[in-house]
């Protein structure tokens, strides 16, 4: 019998590891041997200006396969650090891409996005940076991480992730001009009906990054407030949510402009409202459609498009089943009806 053996190159595979974050890595990419993740990093960030992009703490953060979509700028600065060269990136003129031939209604839209539609696209990514949220929430698994293990995994840590998820929408919505543009009672009908919905759908993404519930100590602490058959819908959610940032963060937005994100309740005083808001609110969420759409084309193709778009709709009508069955838990409801009071006050009547 042969005894068994490695061969050299399935030897070096393995101890392939990223320069930048210590991932397994996939090859030379620019210069230094990193994983697929930081070379389509450095690829779309390359040519920023490194003082555009802020770190929230002291620009000294530690940059590891499970921390590296935390800060984007300290990230930026260790692939040049260690050597990754942006004058090996090509650059093509929009007439170079080769374009697959779509069929029908689909011809005209592959990467058709404007360059008006770029600059806003830009905006909007940078307005509505996660940094500060994905902080924030790992700032509270720290602190509860220094907890002896038997002390660990309260109740209210829950109850905070999830506040922390909408206050995050405050902050956002606060600055974007389309929000500020529509009257009170739109805004009003608008947060009524998407933001828990909206920050519940960011909440998945901020788990996802942050690998939350590989914590067996923080996953039991879900099961204090919420009950295992709803936890599992929870999860399977999670399982299968889309990790693009872009593609969320355009998402989120059509949610919040959309007429209602939330479970159906009959509520006759709110009809016409919400008419009258759904129709003031419609011609922004149709810029957002749009945007998203040709974004997902230019990313990844008709075909991926159309899947990926599906699965987030998908998502959205899971994630507000699931939301009704949380409303019935009456420590998360208080939370969220306190909380939703301090954000119309904030939203609605600033003016």
């Amino acid at each position: 019998m042969q005894p068994n053996t490695i061969s050299t190159a399935e030897l070096q595979r393995r101890t392939l590891v990223c320069h930048v974050c210590g991932d397994t890595a996939r090859g030379m990419n620019y210069d230094v041997l990193t994983c697929m993740s930081c070379k389509i990093f450095f690829r779309r960030n390359a040519f920023r200006a490194i003082e555009t992009l802020r770190c929230p703490r002291v620009s000294n953060c530690n940059i590891t396969k499970k921390k590296r979509s935390h800060c984007a700028a300290c990230r930026l600065r260790k692939c040049f650090a260690v050597g990754m060269n942006r004058q090996l990136i090509q650059v093509f003129s929009p007439t170079e891409l080769p374009h697959p031939r779509p069929l029908g209604l689909l011809r005209n839209d592959r990467s058709t996005l404007t360059r008006d539609q770029w600059t806003l696209l830009s905006n909007l990514i940078n307005l509505h940076e996660t940094e500060t949220l994905l902080i924030q929430q790992q700032s509270l698994l720290d602190q509860e991480s220094t907890r002896p293990i038997q002390r660990r995994g309260k109740a209210l840590l829950v109850l905070d992730f999830f506040r922390n998820c909408l206050i995050w929408m405050e902050s956002s919505l606060k600055r974007l001009k389309y929000f500020q543009s529509v009257s009170n009672t739109t805004r009003h009908v608008l947060l009524k009906h998407n933001i828990r919905s909206c920050a519940s759908f960011n909440g998945f993404l901020v788990t996802r990054k942050l690998v939350l519930f590989n914590e067996p100590w923080l996953t039991h602490s879900f099961y204090k407030i919420f009950d295992e058959q709803l936890l599992i819908s929870i999860f399977k959610i999670h399982k299968n949510f889309d990790l693009n940032d872009i593609v969320i963060k355009l998402f989120l937005l059509v949610m919040i402009f959309s007429s209602n994100c939330s479970p159906l309740t009959f509520d006759q005083s709110y009809q016409m409202e919400s008419l009258e808001s759904s129709l003031e609110s419609l011609h922004i969420q149709d810029i957002f459609v749009t945007l998203l759409w040709k974004y997902l084309l230019y990313q990844y193709g008709p075909m991926e498009a159309t899947i990926r778009y599906v699965i987030l709709v998908k998502a959205m009508v899971d994630m507000i089943s699931v939301k009704a069955q949380m409303s019935s838990v009456l420590v998360y409801e208080d939370m969220i009806n306190e909380t939703m009071k301090e954000l119309e006050r904030s939203l609605v009547l600033q003016d």
